[in-house]
């Protein structure tokens, strides 16, 4: 799959999000604009105690992951954060199996530390470095329900 192709998919999947976000209760809905990079892929707007709050969303989409039984979670890119370390969203999405699972950015990254997972680089060049943990972790890592805000 090319480069290109795997955008368009990204871009489905973070639309096929955004709509559910909607159907959750959303007020509105941002995506990044023009396909680019704007520290989150969706903005929304959620009535807390009445009171509108924004929530930021990095949506991910890992399609070998029926393959390996692995999630692959970027963390740098050329010895530079990327991923979850570059991300600004309050809230990581992975869409894996034709579910979404969900965690808060900062729950997520201290998640990480206490599952067993190896390093592998490659992809972007050979420039990209990525956790590969099991998917049998997934609950210890995400949220697949939803709260209330």
């Amino acid at each position: 799959m090319t480069f290109k192709e795997d955008l368009t998919n990204w871009k489905l999947t973070e639309k096929q999000f955004a709509k559910m976000l909607i159907d959750k209760g959303a007020q509105s809905i941002e995506l990044a604009p023009n396909e680019k990079f704007k520290d989150w892929d969706i903005k929304s707007v959620f009535l807390c105690n009445w009171v509108p709050k924004d929530i930021t969303w990095e949506v991910k989409d890992d399609k070998i992951s029926s393959e390996t039984w692995n999630i692959g979670i970027e963390f740098r890119c050329f010895w530079k954060p990327s991923g979850i370390y570059a991300s600004k969203a309050d809230y990581i999405v992975y869409h894996l199996d034709n579910k979404f699972y969900y965690q808060n950015r900062w729950a997520l990254l201290y998640n990480i530390n206490n599952v067993q997972k190896t390093i592998k680089t490659g992809w972007d060049y050979d420039g990209s470095e990525m956790y590969v943990i099991s998917k049998s972790y997934l609950d210890k890592l995400f949220k697949e329900r939803w709260k209330t805000w």
